[in-house]
């Protein structure tokens, strides 16, 4: 089977869009964005790829059933944008994979950039990671950092990638179309119930193994600050139950791990703390006797650092760290139930 003919989960597009540029285009690469209910975000990104430099290409955008104006915003900035732009309509899918999937099918170019509708490129991103492209290697990755000044309160969301993590988080990500088609897309079936998990993990190791990978930290984007709930930051952390069973499906995930065993090595100080805090609780209870000095001793890593993390959350401080804490206790729990139902340990 060919790369051209390998199975790819798409949908069928329900209405499409081409902006003046677009037939006449002949790109070396093209932009992918799947967007769902975000219009008031698309104008400042069409900006910004507006303004790239250094290479020719073309733009897909999926709008993947708002409910919103993006499909308005997405049809009038196609009428008048300069940029070889199309957008399309799909019914709604569970995540961004498909409606990717399906505008990678019909990207005219060999490289593709992926990123997301709540980014913002810096003005030499593309041709960046098409120069990594160039270079060789079938899949590379950008650095990611929080926009500049951005707010969302002590508990916004964004994100922050300053060097690989084999996540293949595809806020920024670059990779060749052949091989791309030939690893099947990303894929359809889910690992969690719900919003979708790790479908960019399974598809970017797929790409890797056929051949190089690259982290480009040249290749800037600024990630959109988004105003978050402690609440939100708390459950967040049950979806920590998916990562032992990404793992049997990304076994290269194996070298993500802090000494074979943890989650990184914040989760193994995490842990490590957790186990002195039970086994002080456990010994006094058991035994009767005062708390061994010892147990509490291994907990205070995990006080040192989450005392630090605290200071991205501003407020009162001792609020913070409990809070922080108590996520960690929820991820903890996650990791174990994950890794009983997969039978892969990953703490």
């Amino acid at each position: 089977m060919t790369a051209e003919t390998a199975p790819v989960a798409v949908t069928e597009v329900l209405d499409s869009y081409e902006s003046p540029a677009w037939a006449t285009a002949k790109p070396k690469a093209t932009v992918v964005v799947s967007s769902h209910n975000r219009a008031r975000f698309l104008d400042d990104l069409i900006d910004k790829l507006t303004d790239q430099r250094g290479i020719a290409f073309e733009v897909i955008i999926v709008d993947n059933a708002s409910a919103d104006e993006t499909w308005q915003t997405l049809t009038n900035r196609c009428a008048t944008t300069p940029l070889p732009m199309t957008v399309l309509r799909v019914a709604f899918q569970p995540g961004p994979g498909i409606p990717r999937n399906t505008a990678i099918t019909m990207a005219r170019a060999e490289l593709i950039a992926i990123t997301d509708d709540d980014c913002l490129p810096t003005s030499d991103w593309l041709a960046t990671l098409v120069a990594g492209l160039e270079a060789g290697n079938v899949i590379v990755q950008g650095k990611t950092l929080p926009e500049p000044g951005g707010w969302g309160g002590p508990w916004g969301r964004t994100i922050l990638i300053d060097g690989p993590t084999l996540l293949y988080e595809t806020a920024n990500l670059g990779v060749r179309r052949d091989a791309f088609l030939a690893a099947g897309g990303f894929p359809r079936e889910l690992i969690l119930t719900g919003r979708p998990f790790g479908e960019d993990v399974v598809l970017g190791a797929a790409v890797a193994r056929s051949g190089g990978f690259e982290f480009l930290p040249d290749a800037l984007m600024h990630h959109r600050v988004l105003p978050g709930r402690y609440r939100d930051f708390f459950w967040e952390r049950r979806r920590l139950v998916g990562f032992p069973e990404l793992l049997k499906r990304a076994p290269e995930l194996q070298r993500y791990r802090y000494r074979r065993v943890f989650f990184g090595r914040r989760r193994a100080i995490t842990d490590v703390g957790l186990a002195g805090f039970a086994g002080a609780v456990v010994f006094s209870i058991v035994f009767n006797s005062p708390i061994p000095a010892v147990l509490l001793l291994a907990a205070l890593p995990w006080v040192r650092v989450t005392w630090r993390e605290a200071l991205a959350h501003p407020g009162h401080r001792p609020l913070r760290v409990v809070q922080l804490m108590l996520a960690d206790v929820l991820g903890a729990a996650a990791l174990i139930v994950g890794s009983a139902r997969s039978r892969r340990w990953w703490l």
